[in-house]
């Protein structure tokens, strides 16, 4: 998946941008060649969105990532993390995958592009976590894959138990950081699938996204 998103930004930058689709009505069934038609409006999107990735990569995360690699962890909080983040990243694997099929079935397939920026918004959650929208808004409860209530438990759980490991100390040198990363995100949340609404321990879920992140 990374490595298609790459190819993806390199295309982007050394061929300017993509063609729309070529959609032949003798081939195509009626339905086929009117969302076929229809998708070049996600070029703009695609577009967009492989900018602020680039700009995300490039420009954002390397102001914090050696404040990031210096904080300094209790094996217990590691033990934690390491938990969640198997938890998360197995969640997210199985979201990505049946997300991305369910849309290119419903675009019959012929929607490329529509597919290529659903892509682009996924590995968004990649490059930088975000456990409110991976695993903990309910939103997931309704959507496919649904998410049961017994396993929406347990990660409200894993997370809890991370932030409560988390010393006064600890919080006082990641706090600035972890907001300031939310609040870019927040500008930029025409980007980001199941953000949901602020939650009351905002800042504390912050704090677990930062620790999560590790390149």
């Amino acid at each position: 998946m990374r490595i298609l998103v790459f190819i993806l930004l390199f295309s982007s930058k050394v061929y300017g941008q993509f063609s729309n689709n070529n959609c032949d009505s003798l081939v195509l069934s009626k339905e086929e060649y009117i969302k076929c038609q229809t998708d070049s409006v996600y070029l703009l999107d695609i577009s967009h969105k492989m900018n602020f990735i680039s700009k995300l990569k490039t420009e954002i995360l390397p102001v914090y990532r050696d404040s990031r690699k210096k904080v300094v962890l209790s094996g217990t909080l590691r033990n934690a993390l390491d938990e969640l983040k198997l938890t998360y990243n197995i969640v997210l694997k199985e979201k990505t995958f049946r997300i991305l099929e369910t849309g290119d079935s419903n675009q019959l397939r012929v929607q490329p592009k529509s597919y290529i920026s659903l892509l682009l918004s996924l590995e968004l959650f990649k490059i930088y976590p975000d456990v409110q929208g991976v695993l903990l808004n309910e939103i997931h409860i309704i959507l496919e894959p649904k998410t049961t209530l017994g396993e929406l438990s347990i990660y409200q759980e894993l997370v809890g138990k991370v932030i409560n490991l988390i010393p006064n100390e600890l919080e006082k040198e990641i706090l600035t950081a972890s907001n300031e990363l939310y609040n870019f995100k927040i500008k930029n949340g025409k980007y980001f699938l199941f953000l949901g609404e602020p939650k009351s321990r905002q800042k504390e879920l912050n704090m677990v996204n930062y620790l999560l992140w590790s390149e």
